[in-house]
């Protein structure tokens, strides 16, 4: 049971979870901003948070011997929960039309709050990957 709370498993795990959440959910976003129409397939975005989590997956699994277990854990649980939030609370019930008039557009800052947090949690991976680079060089320096 130990070797599931490993942030390489979170992640995998977590990662087949979204993939098996974006082929489930059908529909499409529309946004129109300003001239420009977009429209995402829900299912491709959920394959962007497959391929993202995949990828921390990787890195906490190559860097594991050297990696601050703690931040890898905090950064499971501030990153995943608000994927899912987002994903399925925000992003399928967005209005359709960003060209709003008023600078205080309420569900943008919304989304613009839980994206911020996100990427909070994001810099917790960095820190703690860079972190696990320089003791991984600072025991082959020593080594040798």
């Amino acid at each position: 049971m130990k070797q599931l709370l490993l942030p390489h498993w979170l992640f995998g795990i977590s990662g087949l979870l979204f993939l098996v959440l974006a082929l489930a959910i059908g529909g499409q976003l529309e946004m129109n901003c300003h001239d420009t129409y977009y429209i995402i397939q829900f299912s491709h975005i959920g394959l962007m948070v497959f391929m993202m989590q995949v990828f921390y997956a990787v890195v906490y699994f190559i860097l594991r011997r050297y990696l601050i277990f703690a931040a890898g854990i905090f950064h499971f649980l501030l990153a995943t929960p608000l994927l899912v939030f987002i994903y399925v609370f925000i992003i399928q019930n967005i209005q359709t039309n960003i060209n709003q008039s008023t600078p205080y557009f309420n569900e943008g800052y919304q989304l613009f709050t839980y994206i911020c947090l996100f990427i909070g949690g994001q810099l917790f991976f960095l820190i703690n990957s860079i972190t696990a680079i320089l003791k991984w060089t600072k025991i082959k320096s020593s080594n040798n």
